[in-house]
């Protein structure tokens, strides 16, 4: 679960000396580190979501991916914006820019924090989900995994996820402090309550948010990879393998690497959940091994969202030779791009051998 900065002081005698170290590591690790991860993470997101727009092979997988590098954008964005602002305020003892602006960050930003990450997640297990229909149940990818289709899970994904985040929206309130102008941000008091705590706060959210898609995601990776190398293992029999299939596993290959980063990147925060279940917020202060493993557990989270741009880099050739093209160190003349384009549009590719039917991948 990702944290809003909130620390509760130490059981230390010096208090000062623990407050300072705590707001060192905090800029460290939010400005120093999350910062650039950022920066990076959205500006890798657009051009992959740029260059995917030029992919005509596989239609219904190109749009999950775009759309996984647009919600990847948003949660990097949003989730900047609340831990990277109170963490250089507390660091620069900017207080009264903090006074003014983070109450407004806690009761606007944080929920849809939730909802991005909730997005995120979803959305991985959705690319897999259909991924996994196309390559091992392709017989009922024309019924499960057309474009309109898909369009339709990802626009219910959407609601599901504002629905169920519901709750963040009205967990803390505005109020104004007595002799001032600035305004306070206060929890309500059904956040205390024990009920809505551990049934919604961590109950719920272990099981919808981390362990529930961790189990689908490692179901439908491990077919998914049985399936890569029964592929490679018939080709490597018969020697032969057209352009489509070499597209098809390609792909089928970055999205598997796709999902063992998540599920890489996301059991820390499975295991912080736990952590807290086991030991509350007792032992979350300043700079406990709890509250260095807390904040460590966020960044891996969201550095999560700033990966795929590498992984489409390291694994995808056709992808590599887009982005060389789509930054201009690789030209391709206007009546290339429109050759293709009205070849691909018409069902077939021109080759080395000749023209070729294109089959209607899902």
């Amino acid at each position: 679960m990702l944290n809003n900065s909130n620390v509760t002081a130490p059981p230390s005698e010096k208090v000062e000396d623990q407050e300072l170290e705590c707001s060192r590591v905090l800029f460290i690790i939010y400005v120093g580190i999350f910062g650039p991860i950022v920066i990076f993470g959205i500006i890798g997101n657009t051009l992959s979501f740029m260059v995917l727009s030029w992919e005509k092979h596989n239609r219904v997988a190109t749009f999950l991916l775009q759309c996984l590098a647009l919600t990847d954008s948003l949660f990097l964005f949003i989730s900047g914006i609340c831990q990277i602002f109170p963490a250089m305020t507390i660091y620069l003892q900017a207080l009264s820019i903090k006074n003014m602006i983070q109450p407004y960050i806690q009761v606007i930003f944080w929920p849809f924090v939730h909802i991005t990450q909730f997005l995120t997640v979803w959305m991985t297990v959705l690319v897999a989900f259909n991924r996994y229909i196309a390559i091992c149940r392709p017989f009922r990818a024309n019924q499960l995994c057309t474009k309109r289709k898909v369009r339709l899970q990802v626009g219910l994904l959407v609601l599901f996820s504002v629905v169920y985040c519901i709750p963040r929206f009205f967990e803390v309130k505005l109020e104004s402090l007595p002799n001032s102008t600035y305004m306070e941000s206060k929890q309500r008091d059904f956040v205390q309550n024990k009920v809505y705590k551990y049934t919604y706060e961590v109950v719920v959210y272990l099981l919808v948010v981390l362990l529930i898609p961790l189990i689908l995601l490692i179901f439908l990776n491990t077919h998914l990879i049985r399936e890569l190398i029964a592929a490679r293992n018939r080709r490597l029999k018969r020697s032969i393998g057209g352009e489509d299939d070499d597209e098809e596993q390609n792909l089928t290959l970055v999205m598997v690497v796709i999902v063992l980063v998540f599920i890489f990147c996301q059991t820390p925060a499975f295991l912080n959940q736990l952590l807290f279940v086991i030991i509350g917020h007792t032992q979350y202060y300043c700079v406990s091994a709890y509250f260095i493993f807390f904040q460590c557990s966020n960044l891996i989270v969201c550095a999560n969202s700033a990966a795929n741009f590498v992984i489409y880099y390291a694994f995808r050739k056709q992808f590599r030779g887009r982005l060389a093209a789509f930054c201009g160190r690789k030209r391709l003349s206007d009546s290339a791009y429109h050759q293709v384009a009205l070849v691909e549009r018409n069902g077939t590719r021109i080759s080395d051998n000749g023209v070729e039917r294109l089959h209607d991948h899902t």
